[in-house]
């Protein structure tokens, strides 16, 4: 069965979040790719290149110009699977952004804030980045 790609943002970090055709989010970090395949390097190399990330016709992938192209495939299968919009819960974000990349105001909600989760339910979000192996401290976060 092939993936579709219904919808394609991306997020800080070198980030995309993807929303399929059955209603599944993706999170897939791009950064990677710049080690193993140069040409994925003018995502950083190009100042504002990242952000023009286009669905391609059909939804069997992802491109940015004639170059560089991503398979819908690849995201659907090394993304990770997000429960909600990251633009509403930013549990997603903080798993492919480093704390440094975030925002003040968004470093302040990682710190201080509660985030909603797919049921509803609430969790502190300090116990559930320490489940993931992120220490805080007052300043900052270390991924271990």
């Amino acid at each position: 069965m092939f993936h579709r790609i219904r919808e394609i943002k991306p997020l800080p970090g070198l980030c995309l979040q993807a929303v399929f055709q059955n209603g599944e989010f993706r999170i897939y970090n791009v950064a990677p790719l710049q080690e193993r395949w140069p040409v994925f390097r003018s995502l950083t190399e190009i100042p504002g290149l990242f952000e023009l990330v286009q669905v391609d016709a059909g939804g069997y992938g992802v491109v940015w110009n004639d170059e560089i192209d991503l398979a819908a495939e690849e995201i659907w299968n090394n993304g990770k699977t997000s429960v909600k919009d990251p633009d509403s819960n930013s549990v997603a974000i903080i798993e492919c952004v480093s704390f440094d990349d975030l925002e003040p105001d968004e470093q302040a909600s990682v710190i201080e804030g509660q985030k909603d989760i797919e049921n509803g339910d609430t969790i502190d979000f300090e116990d559930y980045l320490k489940e993931r192996g992120i220490d805080i401290t007052e300043d900052l976060i270390h991924i271990k």
